[in-house]
C-alpha cells in the first residue's frame, strides 16, 4: 500500500551527523491527507494536510534494519479523511525536529470519524535499512503505547460489550419502518371506509382498522337509538288488535248511540229514574 517511502533531503543530513556519533531521536509520526509527486517526496519538509499525530510504539534495531511502530486511533476524530501520507519527524542530538521520512499511497487509507466506527485503530511499522553505526532511538508515550496484554483487554472488553458498540441502526438491521414503541402502544393509521364488509384474513392492518372502525361506530350508533331501530310491530309484541288510538280520541267516540248499541238497551235517564221513584212512593204508601 505504502509503495512509495523515502528518507528526506534533511533526514539523510541526519543520517551524516548520525555517522559522526550523534543519535538520531524519532519525535512523532504525523499523518496527512495530501499528496505531492513521488519526485519530490525527498524535498518535503512537512506532511502534506496533516491530520492526525500517532502514538510511537517506538524504535527496534535488528542487524542493519530498523523498526519503526506506531499507532494510529479515531478517538476524538470529528470527521474521518483518506491518509495518503505518513511522516516520520526526528532530531538530532542538536538541532530541531525535521522530517525524517515519508511515505506516500496511491490508493489511500480511509480514517473513519469516531462517530462513525468508534475504537477504530491502525498499527503501522516502519522498516529502514541503514548502517550498523546509525544509533536511532524514540520519545516514547508510555500511555500511548500499546502492549499485547492491554491490546488483548481492550479486544476482550470489546467484543464483551453488548450494548452495541458499533452504533448499528435498525435501517442496518432491516428494521428501519418499525416505530420504536411497545406492542401494545402502537398507533396504527388508516383511512376511512364507508361500507360495512367483514374482516378478510391477511389483509393490511391500515384495511382491517378502516372495517373495525367503522363497525364499532355504527354499533354506537344502533344502541343509542331509540327509535324502534329493529321496526319491531304491534303483532310481534301482542297488541295486533289494539286500534293506535289515543284516551282522548276514544273518548270524543263514546256517543250515548255507541253506548246503547254496546249495551243491547238503552239505559234509563233521569226522567225514568224520576218516575220509577214517584213509583215506589206511592206503593209505600
Amino acid at each position: 500500500m505504502w509503495e512509495n517511502t523515502v528518507i528526506t533531503n534533511a533526514g539523510i543530513e541526519l543520517l551524516k551527523n548520525a555517522l559522526s556519533g550523534e543519535t538520531i531521536t524519532v519525535t512523532a509520526i504525523k499523518s496527512g491527507a495530501g499528496k505531492v509527486d513521488v519526485s519530490a517526496l525527498k524535498s518535503q519538509t512537512a506532511v502534506s494536510s496533516i491530520k492526525q499525530s500517532g502514538t510511537v510504539q517506538g524504535v527496534t534495531k535488528t542487524n542493519e534494519t530498523i523498526k519503526i511502530g506506531v499507532l494510529f486511533s479515531n478517538a476524538g476524530l470529528s470527521a474521518g479523511y483518506s491518509m495518503t501520507q505518513l511522516g516520520i519527524y526526528a532530531k538530532g542530538s542538536t538541532g530541531s525536529e525535521v522530517l525524517f521520512a515519508i511515505s506516500q499511497s496511491t490508493t489511500g487509507k480511509e480514517v473513519p470519524a469516531e462517530s462513525a466506527m468508534p475504537s477504530w485503530s491502525l498499527v503501522h511499522n516502519f522498516y529502514i535499512k541503514l548502517n550498523n553505526d546509525v544509533k536511532m532511538t524514540a520519545t516514547v508515550d508510555p500511555e500511548g503505547y500499546v502492549t499485547f496484554e492491554t491490546m488483548q483487554t481492550a479486544l476482550n472488553t470489546h467484543t464483551g460489550n453488548k450494548s452495541n458498540p458499533h452504533s448499528v441502526t435498525k435501517s442496518q438491521v432491516g428494521l428501519g419502518n418499525v416505530p420504536n414503541v411497545a406492542t401494545n402502544d402502537q398507533t396504527p393509521t388508516y383511512s376511512d371506509t364507508t361500507t360495512l364488509v367483514t374482516l378478510s384474513s391477511g389483509e393490511k392492518i391500515s384495511i382491517a382498522f378502516a372495517k373495525i372502525k367503522l363497525a364499532i361506530t355504527t354499533l354506537i350508533n344502533h344502541l343509542a337509538n331509540k327509535s324502534n331501530p329493529h321496526g319491531v310491530t304491534k303483532s310481534q309484541v301482542g297488541l295486533g288488535n289494539v286500534e293506535n288510538k289515543s284516551s282522548a280520541t276514544i273518548r270524543g267516540e263514546l256517543t250515548k248511540g255507541n253506548v246503547t248499541t254496546a249495551l243491547g238497551f238503552t239505559p234509563a235517564n233521569q226522567t225514568d229514574m224520576t218516575n220509577a221513584q214517584d213509583a215506589i212512593t206511592q206503593l209505600n204508601s
